[in-house]
């Protein structure tokens, strides 16, 4: 059975390899380093350098979606597995979305409802890891379901759901839906959304954007829309 998950140490070279790498709770409060286990591994004997040396871990899933660079904070060998607690280099990745692939990978339905706020990141960067950007978009007239933005991250779970169905992708903040909707435009003539309880949303969103992006609201969403589809508020 072929592996899974391949690291390689700077010069390229495949250092380990394994069937499984599994997300692990941590209460060890190491910074923001993240604790993973690498089962089925390919051998045993291998050693990673603590510190600054950069290594990158490929998944043979996703297309290079989920690869990331990654740096060793501390290391515990166990029973046939390996702990690792890593500095992951991947914008993209959110701790937890392994987990979540597994669990609802075949789900059809807006689990994300069911997630709270900011653990909703999880869900979005799920959906960049299933799907990307796409370049193409079949529906002719786009409606989103205005009561199922809850808050500021539902906006993109629930655009992404509209525009692709589950694990539709359409960016993880304003700068990536802008980058998106213009992939999606390019080839294409219009595209046309009609957006239900629009009010309703907009004082979801608002109300609830991270501290970090304050100074955005839904009035930034609105603008992209107008900008680069035919929009109908409802």
């Amino acid at each position: 059975m072929e592996y899974l998950y391949k690291i390689y140490d700077e010069s390229g070279n495949i250092i380990l390899s394994c069937h499984d790498l599994i997300e692990c709770q941590d209460f060890s409060r190491i910074g923001d380093a993240y604790l993973f286990a690498l089962n089925g591994l390919s051998k045993n004997d291998v050693d990673f350098s603590i510190g600054d040396q950069v290594y990158r871990l490929e998944c043979a899933d996703y297309n290079g979606r989920l690869d990331f660079d990654f740096t060793v904070k501390k290391i515990i060998k166990s029973n046939g597995t390996i702990y690792l607690y890593l500095i992951v280099m991947n914008s993209m990745y959110e701790i937890g979305v392994l987990s979540l692939l597994k669990v609802h990978n075949s789900s059809n339905e807006r689990f994300w409802l069911d997630l709270v706020k900011e653990s909703k990141r999880v869900y979005i960067s799920a959906c960049y890891m299933i799907n990307g950007v796409r370049d193409s978009l079949e529906k002719n007239t786009i409606i989103i379901e205005g009561k199922y933005i809850h808050d500021y991250y539902s906006f993109y779970c629930e655009f992404g759901y509209a525009f692709f169905g589950i694990f539709g992708y359409v960016g993880k903040n304003l700068d990536a839906f802008d980058d998106c909707i213009v992939e999606l435009k390019k080839n294409r003539v219009s595209i046309d959304i009609i957006w239900k309880d629009s009010e309703l949303s907009f004082k979801a969103i608002d109300n609830t954007i991270p501290n970090e992006i304050y100074t955005l609201s839904s009035y930034d969403i609105v603008e992209i829309l107008r900008e680069h589809c035919n929009l109908t508020l409802q």
